[in-house]
């Protein structure tokens, strides 16, 4: 009987297995940090935010954090670092989701060719990413990506969350000098 393993075993190396749960692990702090600036910019406690982004898309979330950075009047410099922040979230999901998204495929068949040369030595070539994109025309690309390529990714998104956190905690700050008796 077929697994579900089996069918990615002779594929991916553990190196990009490991890599690609990373890079979905890392995205969810990163999920969690756009949440958590949402609240802070609405001014909400974590129960009362999450009522309103718990089944929120991160686009959505996204969209909510820079509406409300306006409607709240978050002053210029951390709208233009929210700014910054938003185009590098779109740029890392677009990554992301080529990864943790990707039918990933063996460059060669398992019966011979590159794939039996480099089994036999106990290296597996690198797995191409086969995407399909349908938009007025259907086109389908394979790209090879190895397991470094992918760690890099994981990298940037967890330096992504870091100044998420960094930035929320600037906010915080900013928001607990303001006291309405001054």
């Amino acid at each position: 009987m077929t697994t579900a393993r089996s069918l990615v075993k002779h594929t991916l190396t553990e190196r990009h297995l490991k890599a690609i749960g990373l890079v979905s692990a890392e995205w969810s702090w990163t999920e969690l940090c756009l949440e958590q600036l949402v609240w802070e910019v609405a001014q909400m406690d974590s129960p009362i935010g999450q009522v309103f982004t718990a089944h929120s898309s991160a686009d959505a979330r996204l969209n909510m954090l820079l509406t409300l950075s306006h409607l709240m009047q978050v002053d210029p410099d951390a709208q233009a670092d929210l700014l910054t922040l938003a185009g590098r979230m779109k740029e890392l999901k677009e990554q992301r989701n080529r990864v943790v998204h990707a039918l990933w495929m063996s460059p060669r068949p398992a019966t011979g060719g590159l794939i039996s040369s480099a089994m036999k030595r106990r290296r597996k070539p690198v797995p191409l990413s086969f995407r399909v994109i349908a938009r007025r025309k259907v086109v389908f690309s394979t790209k090879p990506i190895p397991a470094k390529e992918i760690e890099e990714v994981a990298q940037r998104i967890a330096h992504l969350s870091h100044d998420m956190m960094a930035l929320r905690e600037r906010l915080n700050e900013r928001r607990n000098k303001v006291s309405p008796w001054q």
